[in-house]
């Protein structure tokens, strides 16, 4: 009988059927970043998790602008949930996305799917 794979399991075949080149980069991509953004929702209430899940996700998962804004979403909702826990601007900052401290997270708004705006824009110096 079939037993469906937990997020947390596909990720892990999903890396070792790419480094073992069972997969391309293209057909990996889709699977680990659909399993982060349910990871992502599954965390949704717990802020203190949530930001450790996204600070060890791998870097190029990070960049993804549908994992940003799920992440932002989540952490806006719960921020209204339980505004006096953490709040917004906070969170949001802590996404941080790379080592260069020139880069920040947009506003959530900003975020589409293809063909819209960069995920992150540059600081005014």
């Amino acid at each position: 009988m079939f037993q469906a794979l937990t997020d947390a399991e596909m990720l892990r075949l999903t890396r070792q059927l790419e480094r073992h080149k069972a997969l391309t980069p293209g057909q990996a991509q889709p699977l680990r970043l659909r399993a982060h953004r349910r990871m992502l929702d599954a965390l949704q209430g717990n802020p203190a998790p949530l930001m450790r899940y996204w600070q060890e996700m791998p870097m190029a998962d990070r960049l993804d602008p549908q994992c940003v804004q799920r992440c932002i979403e989540i952490v806006e909702k719960d921020a209204a949930a339980a505004p006096g826990v953490a709040t917004t601007g906070r969170a949001v900052n802590s996404l941080e996305c790379g080592d260069d401290a020139d880069w920040q997270v947009a506003p959530a708004g900003g975020y589409g799917c293809g063909g819209g705006p960069s995920v992150h824009g540059r600081k005014n110096s």
